[in-house]
C-alpha cells in the first residue's frame, strides 16, 4: 500500500444540502474516494477529475454553508487489488519498523477514527470488506506499507466437480481415510 500525505493547503466552499464542493484551486491527482474534513465533519469524495477544482461528495453537506473554509483531504481507506489473495495476514510499516495490529471494527481507535478522523502514525487496521481496509489514523506523510497476505489458489477443479489435488497432498486424504476406516 502506498499512502499519500493529506492535502491541507486548500480551502473549500460548500452549500448546506449540496453535494458540490468547490476548492480554491485545481487539485492533481484525482482525490476521488478520499475523504474531506471540514471542521469536525468529514465526507467521502464520490467524484473528482484530476486537474479540476470541483468535486462531488457522496452525501449532502449537513453543516452550515462554508465559504473559503480550511479543509483537509486525506485517505485512510485502501482497496487491495491483488486478485490472488484470500485475506491479509499482517501489515508492516518499514519506516517505523512496526507491525500494524489487526483489530475489529468495534475497536476504540477505529471507531474514533471513523467518527473523528485524526492524523498520525497508524498502529492498527480493520477490514471493512474482504478487499478494503481502514487505518486507525490517516498517515501524515506518503509512505509504503507492506501487506503480507495468505495466498488464495485458483479453482481446484478441472472441468468437473472433483478437486484436482496436487500429488504431494494426496497422502493426507489416504491417511485420514485409513484412520476412519480402522476406527
Amino acid at each position: 500500500i502506498n499512502t499519500v500525505a493529506p492535502i491541507t493547503n486548500r480551502t473549500v466552499t460548500i452549500t448546506n444540502g449540496s453535494t458540490a464542493a468547490n476548492f480554491d484551486a485545481t487539485i492533481t491527482p484525482s482525490i476521488q474516494d478520499r475523504k474531506l474534513k471540514v471542521g469536525n465533519a468529514w465526507y467521502r469524495i464520490a467524484q473528482h477529475t484530476s486537474g479540476a477544482s470541483g468535486a462531488t461528495l457522496e452525501s449532502a453537506f449537513q453543516e452550515a454553508s462554508v465559504t473559503a473554509s480550511a479543509c483537509t483531504i486525506y485517505q485512510d481507506e485502501f482497496e487491495l487489488t491483488a486478485a490472488d489473495f484470500a485475506r491479509v495476514a499482517r501489515i508492516f510499516d518499514p519506516r517505523l519498523s512496526n507491525w500494524l495490529e489487526p483489530v475489529s471494527m468495534m475497536h476504540a481507535t477505529i471507531r474514533e477514527q471513523l467518527s473523528n478522523p485524526s492524523q498520525g502514525d497508524p498502529y492498527n487496521y480493520a477490514m471493512l470488506t474482504d478487499t478494503r481496509l481502514v487505518l486507525d489514523y490517516y498517515p501524515q506523510d506518503a509512505r509504503r506499507l507492506e501487506v503480507h497476505y495468505q495466498f488464495f489458489p485458483p479453482d481446484l477443479t478441472i472441468g468437473g466437480t472433483d478437486p484436482d489435488w496436487p500429488r504431494w497432498r494426496r497422502w493426507m486424504l489416504e491417511e485420514r481415510g485409513l484412520f476412519y476406516l480402522l476406527m
